[in-house]
């Protein structure tokens, strides 16, 4: 195995560990949200209802795109969005912005559940990368 097959493993662990706190951070802050923005709570819930419906529509989408040859291109332009969202959510100033960015992070969810990223790392480079564990299905899932 090639060192940097192996360098493969931290990084989709990052990717879900974004996708974890992607997905749970929305719920927790809508009432901040509601007051930072001043709006109501029920327009503060569109940041979270937007998210999950583009992790809806982009889950069959990349799933379908990632049984093509250019996988890896594909989960970097997804984490690349993901990370351009992640930085319009930060720094928005309206609520409309905020918006946009929290659908550009909803992309993350069809990225780490399409599977792809399964199919880019072989059981073995988790071997060289945890040596001494039994099984490490586990760890993918």
């Amino acid at each position: 195995m090639k060192a940097k097959d192996v360098s493969l493993v931290p990084t989709l662990f990052f990717a879900a560990l974004s996708t974890a706190v992607v997905s749970s951070w929305g719920m927790l802050r809508i009432p901040v949200i509601a007051r930072e923005f001043e709006i109501k709570a029920s327009s503060a819930q569109w940041m979270l209802t937007t998210n999950l419906f583009v992790g809806a529509v982009s889950t069959p989408v990349l799933g379908r795109l990632s049984d093509g040859p250019h996988k890896k291109r594909l989960l970097s332009i997804s984490f690349a969005i993901t990370f351009a969202g992640s930085i319009i959510t930060a720094v928005a100033p309206r609520n409309e912005l905020f918006i946009v960015g929290r659908i550009l992070q909803g992309v993350t969810y069809g990225a780490n559940l399409t599977g792809s990223n399964f199919r880019l790392v072989p059981y073995k480079q988790f071997e060289l990368a945890f040596p001494g564990r039994e099984t490490h299905s586990t760890l993918i899932s």
